[in-house]
């Protein structure tokens, strides 16, 4: 989230009540976040109904740990699409190598995990360009690790993890391309035309 640059009027889709990963992204001067999420009091259902904005209303659309809750995602990012003004900015991240998350006390599912290839063909059937789809990833062992990370106990986690990175780090000099290979999700940032 580093890298990513947000401007002007943002819609934050799919917020929740604490979006914490505002504080990571940079932020030209006069941003502004407009957050909508049910658990903020939404009533907007994403898999059936058009966003409660105009068209071409925000400068740039987030949408974090959303898309693979809905079951109607072409609907859906058309609609993240729909609301972007021209020259805007749709930023979102998926998840992808990271285990089912059933049982959500919220309702929510867990419907999809998209690829680099996905993400791209969802922009360009959406009209969208400069299109760049960024691995999030250390690479295999971290990978490994997120996939059972639940199961292991918290006080075991933590030299896991350090073991783990170690041991990416040297896969990673060896195989640099085992980054893309491994991701445990992505983010994508495309324009609207």
């Amino acid at each position: 989230m580093r890298s990513v640059c947000v401007r002007g009027k943002i819609a934050d889709i799919g917020a929740g009540t604490r979006p914490y990963y505002h504080q990571y992204m940079q932020k030209e001067q006069g941003a502004e976040f407009v957050n909508l999420d049910r658990l903020a009091g939404d009533e907007t259902n994403f898999e059936t109904d058009r966003l409660p904005y105009k068209d071409s209303s925000f400068d740039t659309v987030l949408s974090m740990n959303v898309l693979e809750h809905i079951y109607n995602h072409k609907f859906h990012f058309s609609e993240l699409v729909r609301i972007i003004q021209p020259s805007g900015k749709l930023v979102l991240f998926v998840p992808f190598l990271y285990m089912y998350h059933a049982n959500h006390n919220d309702e929510l599912l867990d419907c999809y995990r998209y690829t680099k290839d996905t993400l791209s063909r969802l922009s360009e059937e959406n009209g969208l360009l400069d299109i760049k789809v960024i691995p999030v990833s250390r690479a295999m062992m971290m990978a490994s690790l997120n996939m059972v990370s639940l199961s292991i106990p918290r006080i075991i986690r933590i030299p896991l993890f350090c073991i783990f990175y170690a041991i990416d780090g040297v896969i990673l000099r060896i195989r640099p391309n085992h980054r893309d290979l491994f991701p445990l999700g992505y983010v994508l940032e495309a324009k609207k035309l």
